[in-house]
């Protein structure tokens, strides 16, 4: 029992190793991304312990200890993360590992054998789905420190429900659970599925204070809100896709461009691990004297797996989501792998068996050294570009960069926080610390409507004067380098025809051909250095959407207007549509807009 218990720990600290080595191989040129610019422009500043912790409180019910983890890595690589972003990658490489040894544990624990439990863990640290936790510091708490928390909270509880229940396991339990309850809120119904399911062994009364904690969650979640709400609407396709994306063709289409983007290093390197786990596997195979009995296993592990994937179809089936339920379905294939391992007697036919699953795993490995590389690429491009922007943001308080791609392959490339902090964390002193980043803007006559992100809900434009306003469009992607053009020439999406001052309140709308001629116009007083402005919304099938014009799908291209007059306006391309349905705001360079009306009108044909 004691050379067994030693081989585990030998075989969690190989499976540590591995897969630090292969996750971190690309540290020094992986950086930050998307949301990552926000914690990494806030959180260096926050200098008091009652900081930190109002951040805590107020922080998104569920995800409560989200910045929490954030903060205590910045320090971990001595409180400058920029100057340490290779560091930081680094530590979630070795947080990977120790998510996948964790796991190999817990089904030892579980008692599957050795070998079965060993091809699993392998299988889970490299499934190709799981890049985007991999390489973007944002997941390092949200994904990877939770699914830990799960696992060592369901380690305790096999050893709580065997009748072990010492003092130091109840103090790791109950920390693992409360860090798994308040960082990602995708835990809450595991969590709820392992308290339920120990109830028996250990006794309901025990678990009052995990019952009582549960409530506290979902009263903050409820009271507070934490959130989009769930969509019951998408819950079947969101079903469809997750299959699809772990064994149908968005699989493929997500793994193919991974496998083209590894080098040859990367496949010889997948080639030798590719042995490490058949030798490994070859090594810990063991036949059992009296196997025990399975079922049970297989059945937890399908439960957990479908309590994960609850909240992902609920709200958003995305690659990040599927981390934890990946836990519960490579520990329900580890039960079949072990009944075939026990019957396979011939030695050819279970070589041949471990073979074809360690080529598997090489494949899994060979794929993240791929999306490591797509990461790595896209920060060294986005470097790139706010570098040779130094000098033209002299002075400037806006910068937009327009049209460019939020990804390069799996990786996140350009999103709202990179517009928004990435100038001032890459160029520091170099840049105004006021600046703002957006991703789009629409012109006006007298300067432009900066425009954020469609999710930021209607009112997400603003009114700019033309000066101090660096727009950079995008271009082109050519050699790992973002091409892009400094202040384009502003083309207006619509033509001005007439303007008629008058008092009144009304529009009117017609089609000509594919466009659509509208006068409209708003008798309202304004304060001093404010304008009227106008987004026009088109009917399309249940429910309005705005009219973009030329810009990206979603992005604002508010009209500005003149107060008490009449103006016919020609808007080039309008989508065909029955209805239409103006928002006037009052907007000025001061303020966020302000929504004053809205009226709806019948397009004539």
């Amino acid at each position: 029992m004691k050379s067994e218990s030693r081989l585990d720990g030998l075989a969690a600290g190989l499976l540590w190793l591995v897969t630090f080595v292969v996750l971190a191989a690309g540290a020094s040129r992986l950086g930050f991304y998307a949301d990552d610019a926000g914690w990494l422009h806030s959180l260096p500043h926050i200098h008091s312990s009652g900081q930190i912790w109002t951040t805590v409180r107020n922080y998104m019910p569920g995800r409560n200890l989200h910045p929490l983890w954030h903060y205590l890595t910045y320090q971990l690589v001595g409180g400058d993360p920029l100057s340490h972003l290779p560091a930081l990658h680094r530590l979630q490489s070795a947080l990977d590992g120790l998510v996948v040894a964790a796991f190999y544990l817990v089904m030892r624990s579980a008692r599957l054998p050795a070998a079965a439990a060993w091809l699993a863990a392998g299988g889970f640290a490299f499934w190709p789905i799981h890049g985007e936790t991999h390489f973007w510091l944002e997941s390092l708490p949200m994904n990877l420190l939770s699914t830990l928390f799960v696992l060592i909270f369901a380690a305790t509880s096999l050893s709580l429900a065997r009748g072990r229940r010492r003092w130091w396991i109840w103090t790791v339990d109950a920390a693992a659970f409360a860090g798994a309850l308040f960082t990602y809120d995708q835990a809450f119904p595991v969590l709820l599925l392992l308290v339920a399911l120990r109830a028996f062994a250990v006794g309901p009364w025990l678990h009052l204070p995990h019952l009582a904690a549960f409530g506290f969650c979902a009263w903050l979640r409820l009271s507070r809100g934490g959130g989009p709400m769930p969509r019951a609407q998408g819950v079947f396709d969101n079903i469809a896709h997750t299959f699809r994306e772990n064994f149908g063709d968005a699989a493929r289409h997500h793994v193919t461009p991974l496998l083209d983007n590894a080098t040859v290093a990367d496949w010889l390197g997948a080639a030798a691990l590719a042995v490490v786990f058949g030798a490994g596997a070859l090594r810990l195979a063991q036949p059992e004297n009296a196997p025990s009995r399975r079922w049970p296993v297989f059945l937890v592990a399908i439960l957990f797996m479908l309590a994960a994937l609850g909240p992902v179809w609920l709200w958003y089936a995305s690659p990040r989501h599927q981390y934890l339920p990946s836990v519960g379905m490579f520990a329900a294939l580890a039960v079949p792998l072990a009944w075939l391992l026990d019957r396979l007697r011939r030695p050819e036919a279970r070589l041949l068996l471990v073979a074809t699953l360690s080529a598997g795993i090489a494949v899994g490995v060979a794929a993240n050294r791929g999306e490591s590389r797509f990461w790595e690429t896209a920060f060294t491009a986005k470097r790139r570009l706010f570098h040779e922007l130094r000098q033209d943001l002299a002075g400037k308080e806006t910068i937009v960069l327009q049209e460019f791609p939020l990804h390069l392959g799996t990786a996140f490339l350009i999103a709202p926080h990179d517009a928004d902090h990435g100038a001032r964390l890459l160029l520091g002193d170099a840049v105004s610390p006021g600046l703002r980043g957006f991703l789009g803007s629409a012109p006006a006559p007298t300067g432009r409507f900066l425009a954020t992100h469609p999710n930021d809900g209607l009112e997400n434009f603003r009114y700019s004067t033309a000066a101090n306003v660096l727009v950079v469009r995008f271009d082109s992607w050519r050699d790992g380098r973002l091409v892009y053009q400094k202040d384009p020439a502003p083309a207006l999406p619509y033509d001005m025809l007439a303007t008629r001052c008058d008092d009144g309140l009304r529009i009117s709308a017609r089609r000509e051909g594919d466009d659509l001629v509208a006068t409209l116009g708003f008798a309202t007083p304004l304060p001093a250095h404010a304008y009227l402005a106008a987004i026009v919304n088109f009917w399309h099938w249940d429910r309005f959407e705005r009219w973009s014009g030329d810009q990206p799908r979603g992005n604002a291209s508010p009209i500005l207007l003149s107060p008490g007059c009449f103006q016919t306006l020609r808007l080039r391309r309008f989508p065909p549509s029955g209805r239409l349905r103006l928002d006037f705001y009052q907007v000025s360079a001061a303020t966020p807009p302000a929504l004053l009306r809205r009226m709806e009108a019948e397009v004539q044909p």
